[in-house]
């Protein structure tokens, strides 16, 4: 895959995707006996989402090493809140984990005003798995630009007529191009989905014109000719 221009000036708004457990959990389970059964993940972004795909890959070596099956539990919705929200309600015996990100337990705390949860006091973090930049990813038959610059040109010229996409109101994916748009001065149309498959199938489909999405999420569909990649997001 040819380099791609960075986006520098742009925060990371990267996958943490540190699991993390239940505070009390952590002390409830000591490190002689644990674990004794299966340990469960909590995903707050649905199958086929860039979190998943980590989550998925990381499964089979996790329970290899613990000796236990690793279990992947689906909780999607309200940008990974509701997820949080049953791991910070779970039985605190150290089986619930949380795979967390950057926004579940990182902005949404800003951007929701009251969360059922306190990100700092319910969670313990265990160990962090990744850091994954976004892409900014188009489609050509609705957008035929091929470099940054023509992008926001094209966009500028016209505002109102582009539209992103994103994994849902709040999540990564939308707080990531409402940076690039605020810093660019670009006025574009917000259309939130359900998750990573969704959002990116948009792009695909012509519904949409771009996303700025995990790279894990989006490369299947640059390799198969579907999208373009312009730029991607660095710290």
């Amino acid at each position: 895959m040819r380099a791609l221009p960075s986006l520098r000036w742009i925060p990371a708004v990267a996958l943490a995707c540190a699991p993390l457990l239940a505070a009390t959990g952590a002390q409830a389970a000591g490190p002689a006996t644990w674990p004794q059964q299966p340990v469960t993940l909590i995903l707050g972004f649905p199958a086929g989402s860039g979190v998943d795909v980590i989550a998925r890959s990381v499964q089979e070596p996790l329970a290899q090493r613990l000796g236990q099956p690793v279990i992947i539990d689906y909780k999607s919705g309200a940008a990974g809140n509701i997820a949080s929200e049953y791991v910070a309600r779970a039985k605190p015996d150290g089986y619930t984990f949380a795979f967390g990100t950057a926004a579940t337990h990182g902005s949404n705390a800003a951007l929701y005003k009251k969360l059922p949860f306190d990100v700092e006091e319910d969670f313990v973090p265990v160990a962090p798995l990744i850091d994954v930049s976004n892409v900014l990813t188009i489609n050509p038959t609705v957008i035929d630009v091929k470099t940054l610059k023509e992008f926001v040109d094209l966009v500028k010229a016209n505002p109102g007529k582009y539209n992103f996409a994103s994994t849902g109101n709040g999540a990564g994916t939308h707080m990531a191009f409402a940076e690039f748009n605020a810093r660019l001065g670009l006025n574009m149309v917000h259309v939130p989905y359900k998750g990573g498959p969704e959002a990116i199938a948009s792009v695909v489909r012509g519904e949409t014109c771009c996303i700025m999405n995990q790279v894990q999420t989006v490369l299947p569909h640059y390799k198969a000719d579907k999208v373009r990649l312009l730029g991607v997001t660095t710290a």
